[in-house]
């Protein structure tokens, strides 16, 4: 489940609960979201009031037999036997508030569960009243232990890395300004240690003042330092291919042979002439077959579907022209491939 994905559902969980909760100055009471003083956990359940067992006083003692002759004698009667009133018991909460009061606390479970599932850092941001309420995770993220200071936006501020602290909060300000539909940034961070890492927050309004300015956000902070090293390795790896194929003055091209569409780099389209129209509307094996030299063309072609037919690399020279009449020489070396995720089949030269 992704960063976004548990957000969201958070804060679909909430709106569909109807539980009603104190308003925030400057928010309207029609736009205030359920807001647990416990964040990231189930809030405890609210305790029942002990049954009322006040004293009863004894009941008064009947009165004695008349001694007269003439007078019946009265039935005695026991003080137990007088009925006492009992206090009534207190009621049960109403069946629809008991239910809310279980499906907020189903949902904060799951928020929790999906936060501990991707070992993601949580928050909680009140603009209105400024405070800020995170989930253990975000603090160890930051590199403090949880607790050890309080969970602040200058906190989370001054942990950003400087090159990067005008960017995130060109974004975040952005976001506020009802710029973008949600907040999201990939940056740096300078945690305690003064170790670099990397991280992405992204977060959602969850309250509205009446303007609809956001007054409480809620979202997710995320370590991707690793992904993000092997996406510089990997740019490091393709600036070094590139620089190589230009020193080597070589082109790269992949033919599929699905959709008949060719790929060329950019030193490709040079070579082959190919016009911008062109290059928008995509590149077809026509083109390639039209660039051919006439005297060419039959062998060059052949020598393509021969490799083909047989699953051998393929290798060749021919002319091509262009059309101003320019005559290039051209050589050629590829080798068959069958994608295993799209099962496309393609050359790849």
């Amino acid at each position: 489940m992704s960063a976004v994905e548990i957000t969201q559902m958070v804060a679909d969980d909430d709106r569909s609960l109807g539980v009603t909760h104190p308003e925030v100055p400057g928010q309207s009471p029609a736009m205030t979201a359920p807001h647990p003083t416990t964040p990231f956990a189930p809030p405890a359940p609210a305790a029942r009031a002990p049954a009322s067992h006040a004293p009863v006083a004894p009941a008064p003692a009947p009165p004695a037999p008349s001694t007269s002759a003439s007078a019946d004698p009265a039935p005695s009667t026991s003080a137990s036997s007088t009925p006492v009133p009992s206090t009534p018991a207190p009621s049960d909460p109403p069946a629809p508030a008991t239910a809310a009061l279980e499906a907020l606390a189903a949902s904060e479970e799951r928020y929790r569960l999906a936060l501990e599932a991707n070992d993601d850092g949580a928050w909680d941001w009140d603009l209105a009243a400024g405070a800020v309420l995170v989930n253990d995770r975000a603090y160890t993220l930051l590199g403090y232990a949880p607790g050890e200071v309080q969970a602040t936006y200058d906190l989370w501020r001054r942990c950003l890395h400087p090159e990067d602290a005008p960017r995130v909060e060109r974004a975040l300000s952005a976001y506020l300004a009802g710029e973008s539909p949600d907040y999201r940034s990939e940056h740096r961070v300078v945690i305690k240690s003064g170790e670099i890492r990397w991280h992405r927050v992204t977060g959602k309004a969850v309250y509205r003042a009446v303007d609809g300015t956001p007054t409480r956000l809620i979202g997710v902070m995320q370590d991707i330092t690793d992904q993000k090293e092997r996406e510089m390795r990997l740019q490091e790896t393709l600036d070094l291919l590139r620089l190589a194929l230009e020193a080597a003055d070589i082109g790269l091209w992949r033919w599929d042979l699905e959709s008949d569409k060719l790929e060329w780099d950019e030193r490709l389209c040079h070579w082959y002439g190919v016009p911008e129209e062109t290059r928008a509307t995509g590149l077809y094996y026509d083109f390639w077959q039209n660039r051919l030299h006439p005297a060419d063309r039959e062998r060059a072609e052949g020598c393509l579907l021969e490799a083909l037919r047989n699953r051998r690399p393929y290798e060749d020279e021919f002319r091509i022209r262009l059309p101003d009449g320019q005559i290039r020489f051209i050589q050629t070396r590829a080798a068959y491939h069958r994608d295993s995720q799209t099962l496309h089949t393609r050359v790849v030269g």
